[in-house]
């Protein structure tokens, strides 16, 4: 997993991906640096997932009837 912080300039309408960081404390920290400096911006975290592949159901296999 990686944690994104995002940013966006319009107020929340649109999200840039910024820098990913390995830990969510990482990310939190730098996010809110980043708000001290830039007041105007909006940063938030989120988490991608990365190398992960969905999960497969089963296939269920119907017996065919022996006669």
């Amino acid at each position: 997993m990686v944690f994104l912080v995002l940013k966006s300039y319009d107020g929340g309408k649109r999200w840039e991906r910024g820098r990913g960081y390995k830990d969510f404390a990482s990310a939190a920290r730098a996010a809110l640096a980043l708000r001290a400096q830039h007041p105007a911006i909006r940063y938030r975290v989120d988490v991608e997932t990365v190398g992960l592949r969905p999960a497969v159901r089963k296939a269920v296999r119907s017996k065919r009837r022996q006669r």
